[in-house]
């Protein structure tokens, strides 16, 4: 099991959760919670996408994105990611 930490990222300004490599994860809480957003996060940064990373970026950074850029810190062993978004997020990562 690895540990992600993840800040900046829409409703989300820090947070720490287990994935585990290899698996299907499966993230449930109530409506709000950030469970999309942590999917997307995920996905941005093992596609190393600048466009979706920028998109993580809570409004309330906007101007000042530079100070305060979405990060997740533990993801870069992964080469692999799928991401299904329906009722709930649902992670696989491969190493």
């Amino acid at each position: 099991m690895m540990q992600l930490k993840i800040k900046n990222c829409n409703n989300i300004e820090n947070g720490e959760f287990d994935i585990t490599e290899g698996r299907l994860n499966i993230k449930y809480a109530i409506n709000g919670t950030g469970k999309s957003t942590i999917s997307k996060a995920i996905e941005a940064f093992v596609t190393n996408d600048q466009e979706k990373k920028n998109l993580l970026l809570p409004f309330k950074y906007y101007g000042v994105e530079e100070e305060n850029s979405p990060e997740l810190i533990g993801y870069d062993q992964f080469k692999k990611v799928s991401v299904f978004i329906n009722f709930l997020p649902f992670v696989f990562l491969s190493m």
